[in-house]
């Protein structure tokens, strides 16, 4: 199960999208794009080999954070016009693996690939290979979980807010 959540700007959107036309047919996985606002959103049309594949949700289908944890892997795919830095913890809290855009604050979250996979931001390219990589591969996506399940102390908020009191 992959989750994109609508958190980051339109184009990350239409970027994910691009990467999931490109995934080879062989390949077992669901995706679901989580919309904040539904009724607000107009979200692009899907092509009849990824409507089998790919659910539009929202609030009313469960919250984000149901979602994330449901995942397997999560995308954050901004090309820093709004980047969701809190997605990625979200989804990482949540024990999805992340694949993320190059941008500073996503590299920083995922410890430049320790935690996740990068790709440059607006290539559709390497982010559809990214997740090819961990379809194909479970040893790698429970080598990443392992990793993240290792970080959830250093995630949580009591830790942040005993930092900021220190």
């Amino acid at each position: 199960e992959i989750v994109f959540s609508d958190a980051e700007e339109r184009g990350a959107l239409r970027l994910f999208i691009r990467a999931l036309r490109r995934l080879p047919r062989d390949l077992d996985w669901r995706a679901t794009i989580w919309l904040h606002d539904p009724a607000a959103a107009s979200p692009p049309a899907l092509s009849r080999r990824l409507r089998e594949r790919v659910a539009y949700a929202g609030p009313t289908d469960g919250s984000e954070a149901q979602h994330l944890a449901r995942a397997t892997i999560s995308v954050a795919a901004s090309a820093g016009t709004a980047s969701a830095p809190q997605l990625v913890l979200r989804s990482m809290a949540g024990g999805a693996v992340p694949v993320v855009s190059r941008l500073p604050q996503y590299e920083e979250l995922v410890r430049d690939g320790e935690l996740g996979l990068l790709f440059e931001p607006r290539d559709a390219l390497t982010l559809a290979a990214q997740l090819e990589r961990l379809l194909r591969d479970p040893d790698l996506v429970a080598d990443y979980t392992r990793a993240i399940a290792g970080e959830h102390e250093r995630l949580t908020w009591s830790r942040v807010a005993d930092e900021y009191e220190a």
